[in-house]
């Protein structure tokens, strides 16, 4: 047999070396890697990108409006008070509360007390009493006059807030910049939250300002409107401490509120849990994979491109406000003496 000829064996290894080449430069191209030329335009990989989001937007805008359409509406009762403190001599000896201790004291559980220069509560309301019998002067976080008390009822799964809490800002979370002052050996008559009609249960009040050590009154056999429990699941202080796991179900519309008050719209709820997930009081990387599957859903959630890396931890985890150096009791500023007699 004849060999093959040196020069037409180099002719024939050079053919396939070039192919080899060509083939590498191809799938190189295709693949986006060489050069990191992409296998397209930029341009036309950014408006592909630009026309699912603006689908996948109007799609969660129809979603939203019909379930603002299919959720049950109800009424929310918002009783005001203003601030107003006095003296502890002026309360009369049938009040009794604890001496040298911040207290929560409820007038009146089962029929309206009158409280000296104090006016009787309207139906809806109770008089509840926010007693200072220290040496300190309080400082008291507030929005708009409210100190986030609350009702909550004794249930079979423990205590919840039957009160919903009703806000009229958006974009600070849980975040206020306004306090107010009860002054030492003081108190301060506030309205509370009694629905008029209801089922019958053990009740009491709580401060939900954010604090870890919620400051909770006695309790009391009071009425409660289930409605009030419902609607109180889904509102911004129940979102802003919820789970991941939670957060997760409502932004992938898992589950959704069974009532909402009349000028509560889903679209802002939806937000509230957005900014929820990314603050700092969760695991990192559990609430950047919550984080990632809630925008892959719906891409309204952040207004612009985000790296949720860094935008996850960074949010305040509770209300915040000036603090001036000194420590905390029950979301109350005071100074450190008070809070370490307070403990005992």
């Amino acid at each position: 047999m004849k060999s093959m000829p040196r020069s037409r064996r180099k002719w024939e290894l050079g053919i396939a070396g070039l192919l080899i080449l060509t083939t590498a430069i191809v799938g190189g191209w295709l693949c986006g890697i060489f050069g990191n030329v992409p296998p397209f335009p930029r341009w036309l990989h950014d408006q592909e990108v630009q026309r699912r989001d603006s689908e996948a937007r109007l799609r969660i805008e129809k979603e939203n409006e019909l379930i603002d359409k299919a959720i049950p509406r109800a009424k929310v009762s918002y009783p005001s008070y203003s601030w107003e403190p006095r003296s502890l001599e002026n309360l009369t000896s049938a009040t009794d509360w604890q001496s040298g201790k911040i207290s929560l004291k409820p007038i009146g559980k089962y029929e309206p007390v009158q409280v000296s220069g104090v006016e009787l509560p309207k139906p809806g309301q109770m008089t509840v009493l926010l007693i200072n019998d220290t040496d300190e002067t309080l400082v008291i976080p507030d929005r708009d006059g409210d100190i986030y008390l609350k009702l909550e009822v004794k249930l079979e799964n423990g205590w919840q807030r039957a009160q919903y809490h009703h806000h009229n800002w958006f974009g600070c979370g849980l975040h206020t910049d306004k306090t107010c002052s009860l002054p030492p050996h003081s108190y301060v008559p506030i309205r509370g939250y009694q629905p008029t009609t209801g089922r019958v249960a053990k009740t009491r009040f709580a401060i939900h300002n954010g604090a870890e050590d919620i400051l909770t009154s006695e309790e009391f056999e009071g009425s409660y409107s289930p409605d009030d429990v419902a609607m109180s699941s889904y509102d911004i202080v129940s979102l802003w401490t919820a789970s991941p796991d939670k957060l997760r179900a409502f932004l992938l519309r898992e589950d959704v509120p069974v009532l909402l008050p009349n000028h509560e719209r889903i679209s802002d709820l939806r937000r509230i849990a957005w900014e929820a997930l990314l603050n700092a009081r969760h695991d990192k990387r559990t609430a950047i994979a919550v984080a990632e599957e809630a925008l892959a859903f719906d891409p309204s959630l952040a207004s612009r491109t985000i790296d949720l890396g860094r935008s996850v931890g960074t949010r305040p985890s509770s209300w915040t406000y000036d603090t001036r150096g000194r420590v905390m009791i029950h979301g109350f500023t005071i100074s450190k003496r008070l809070a370490l007699d307070s403990s005992n």
